[in-house]
């Protein structure tokens, strides 16, 4: 649990979109959003069955136009039924998302590699430095 919160404190802190606020003549306010970074993150852990497939869940939703993928170190067959359940619950649909294998994104670049168990952090230390988009 706290290796998730920490994902979604990192998320929050980053600045990836801001806002103005203006008034019209009439009074009125009006407001207009500007994202200025486009964000590539990949959320690992061991099985991509639960926790980073409800990460790349919460990301996702916080932004549409985020790159968001999740991947396991040795990935399950499928995504946990209860994790797709309880995601629903607050409205949130992972029921589409299937489990890959970090191999499939050994070649992409990301701006964040997340590891939301520390058996994926140790397996991937070294490939995750390399996959991790040099500015």
């Amino acid at each position: 649990m706290d290796q998730f919160f920490m994902v979604i404190c990192i998320f929050h802190l980053t600045p990836f979109i801001f806002s103005t606020v203006t008034t019209s003549s009439s009074g009125k306010n009006s407001s207009k959003i500007y994202h200025f970074i486009r964000f590539r993150l990949l959320i690992l852990c061991t099985g991509n069955g639960c926790r980073s497939q409800m990460a790349q869940g919460f990301l996702q939703s916080f932004d549409r136009s985020l790159k968001v993928s999740s991947a396991g170190t040795f990935p399950a067959s499928k995504v946990n039924p209860r994790a797709i359940q309880v995601m629903a619950e607050i409205g949130i649909d992972i029921s589409m998302n299937t489990t890959k294998s970090v191999d499939e994104f050994l070649n992409d670049q990301w701006d964040y590699v997340i590891t939301v168990c520390d058996d994926a952090k140790e397996a991937c230390l070294k490939n995750c430095i390399k996959m991790l988009k040099c500015t």
